[in-house]
């Protein structure tokens, strides 16, 4: 009897001690989960503990991989570290934009270098920028800048011939604004025919004075 017993016993050792080095955790797996762990909470300085954890991971066999059980955890680390990426590179976009400021004639370089800022952004990134409508609005603000000039200038020019080279030069200041816009532009000069009214104005001011003057001359002779 002592004899089956003791061969039990030997047998219960004998398997307790294959499942033991069966289930028990290879070193490198046990590396792995513990550097892992060491990641913590992602900031925008956690991609070196990211990458060397994922490079320890890689280098595993494939049957040691298995055996990782936080890899979810690596994962969401390298998710969670993309997402803040993104959104570093939308709010410097956003600041660009917001440099910008009141739009004025020279606001062209800094609208131009937010615009080429946000097309470089990826699609995740994009979806983090928050002030996009600021940067459309200031393109149409710029867009409309010489527009706007060019109809004050028409504006300006005087409606009576009094001063015959004010208004000569009031005209070709304007039709020269006018003449520098491209079609698409000037289509949108809502006064734009005013200068060649302006021109006739003009021409009929002269040959009224070139006539009263041929009349003073021929009295006074």
């Amino acid at each position: 009897m002592k004899k089956v017993i003791l061969i039990v016993v030997a047998v219960i050792l004998v398997i307790a001690v294959a499942l033991f080095f069966i289930l028990r955790k290879p070193a490198a797996v046990v590396s792995v989960e513990n550097h892992i762990k060491e990641i913590g909470e992602v900031t925008l300085d956690s991609i070196d503990e990211i990458n060397a954890a994922q490079e320890e991971y890689d280098a595993l066999p494939d049957n040691y991989k298995e055996k990782v059980e936080n890899i979810k955890d690596l994962e969401n680390a390298l998710a969670d570290y993309n997402i803040l990426l993104d959104q570093e590179r939308a709010e410097e976009v956003d600041e660009l934009i917001e440099s910008i400021g009141t739009v004025t004639k020279d606001s062209g370089d800094a609208i131009e270098e937010a615009q080429e800022a946000y097309d470089a952004l990826t699609n995740s990134q994009l979806a983090f920028v928050e002030n996009y409508d600021l940067l459309e609005q200031a393109r149409e603000d710029f867009y409309m800048i010489e527009i706007n000039e060019t109809i004050e200038l028409i504006k300006a020019i005087p409606q009576t011939a009094d001063d015959l080279e004010q208004m000569e030069a009031a005209i070709a200041e304007a039709e020269e604004k006018y003449n520098s816009l491209d079609a698409e532009k000037q289509a949108k000069v809502s006064n734009a025919g005013d200068i060649a009214k302006a021109k006739k104005k003009l021409e009929a001011a002269k040959k009224a004075k070139e006539e009263a003057e041929k009349a003073a001359k021929e009295k006074a002779a």
